[in-house]
């Protein structure tokens, strides 16, 4: 038998009192049950292989007119912050 998942995570530079002994108990379950169905492949990081919810999706015409209505809303917002921004420093430069 190996090492406990309280001493790897130990070894490992982890504060068990901080994570808590459930959670590292857990964590140590859930190792062995992937590992025992996908071996070695089963304890690889995915999240950069892009598993889990897509990040792009096709959006309907109806999003893509909200989007873009937001997007020329904000633009005109800024607009006029920077109109009263320039308004505010002409009269401070004219004092």
């Amino acid at each position: 038998m190996g090492k406990l998942p309280r001493e790897i995570s130990e070894e490992c530079g982890f504060d068990v009192t901080v994570i808590g002994i459930q959670r590292v108990r857990s964590s140590g379950k859930r190792w062995r049950a992937s590992y025992q169905e996908n071996g070695v492949l089963g304890l690889q990081d995915t999240r950069s292989q892009g598993s889990g919810r897509p990040l792009i999706r096709e959006l309907t015409m109806e999003e893509k007119y909200a989007r873009l209505e937001a997007q020329n809303n904000l633009l005109k917002a800024e607009n006029e912050l920077l109109k009263k921004i320039r308004f505010a420093e002409r009269g401070q430069n004219e004092k």
